[in-house]
């Protein structure tokens, strides 16, 4: 009787728990009223990253896209390629990548039509421009140091300066090749041929042209003589040796600087924190346009190859937050007032005189 009255009864007993479960499931989903959901998924702008990426935690306040201009030539865009992508897989913010000339950029920045440009060049090619807008931006420092003319031999020619040229015109066929020459850059050559007392006909030929020109005349060891205003790590590829220049009539070397709109920095503050830091050095930058060209159907491809070839550098273009979330930084350990682990260091020591050696 007792088992025939335990099975009479269990499907009821059965029907109680099974809706008791029911009623309580919601009430565990709940949890406690003060939880934070977790943050949405950043949606990335074109270009889209490698798909073996490392990705930071999302900052919040980040989700407007920033708009990044960068000027036409390849220093600037590799730059601004490896800008973009960092941006977009380690701080998650969105970005809108834009090549135009360097006035067309400032006078953008001006009106606040643009947050970022990459490729001002200081200190005498561009400040004419910046001088209309400076009320209206701002200057992020120097992503590179190590731009300027100058007057080259291969490296088995006999002359150290400039001067070294005087009375040896007809070595040279008296004969010089301009690389890369504008306006500016040819009218600085002339003015140091005059000032030196030199007497060469200047002959201006497209880059790739002229760095032919220059690769015949080192491979027959025969003199030639050219003024570019190629940076370093570009002429670091051959054999030329820059002459001194102990009058400075080709003017001191130049950077290339990164500007923003003047509020660019109380609305973006993660990212205007990142270009401060966002510092390369010669042989980075060769690497950077050798990736990015090896990938010029998609650059982020290259970007991302770069960066993983560089880790620790990267690492340093962090926020400080976003170092003590991915482990990078113990807060407990710092040390005390030093500044050394805080995340506001330059990402390289261009700051320090060294870019461009």
């Amino acid at each position: 009787m007792n088992r025939v009255h335990h099975l009479r009864f269990w499907p009821s007993e059965l029907t109680v728990l099974l809706l008791m479960t029911v009623l309580l499931l919601p009430l565990g989903g709940c949890g406690k009223s003060n939880s934070v959901p977790p943050p949405p998924t950043a949606k990335h702008t074109a270009p889209s990253p490698a798909s073996n990426a490392k990705s930071a935690p999302v900052e919040p306040g980040q989700a407007s896209a920033m708009k990044l201009g960068h000027g036409p030539d390849q220093e600037s865009t590799a730059l601004a390629q490896l800008a973009a992508f960092f941006l977009q897989t380690k701080m998650k913010q969105t970005v809108s990548l834009t090549a135009m000339p360097v006035n067309e950029g400032i006078a953008q920045l001006a009106v606040g039509s643009l947050d970022v440009f990459i490729g001002v060049r200081l200190p005498a090619v561009d400040a004419a421009t910046l001088k209309q807008h400076e009320s209206k931006i701002q200057d992020l420092g120097a992503v590179f140091r190590g731009f300027g003319a100058g007057l080259l031999v291969p490296v088995s020619a006999a002359p150290v300066t400039i001067a070294d040229l005087a009375g040896q015109e007809s070595a040279f066929q008296n004969k010089l090749v301009l690389i890369n020459g504008g306006e500016d850059v040819e009218a600085a050559v002339r003015s140091a041929l005059t000032a030196y007392g030199l007497n060469f006909t200047v002959e201006t030929l497209p880059e790739a042209e002229a760095v032919a020109q220059a690769k015949q005349a080192i491979a027959g060891k025969t003199a030639m003589l050219l003024a570019s205003s190629l940076p370093r790590w570009e002429l670091s590829r051959l054999r030329l040796r820059t002459l001194d220049d102990p009058k400075l009539a080709l003017g001191e070397l130049q950077r290339l600087h990164v500007f923003s709109r003047a509020k660019f920095q109380r609305d973006m503050k993660d990212a205007a924190g990142f270009m401060r830091r966002f510092k390369l050095l010669d042989r980075q930058l060769v690497t950077l346009i050798d990736d990015i060209n090896k990938n010029s159907a998609d650059p982020a491809a290259g970007a991302a190859l770069w960066c993983e070839q560089h880790p620790k550098l990267v690492e340093q273009w962090l926020p400080r937050e976003m170092k003590i979330q991915l482990g990078l930084i113990d807060p407990e350990k710092e040390p005390g007032n030093s500044g050394a682990a805080r995340g506001d260091k330059p990402g390289a020591p261009a700051d320090t005189g060294e870019a461009g050696k």
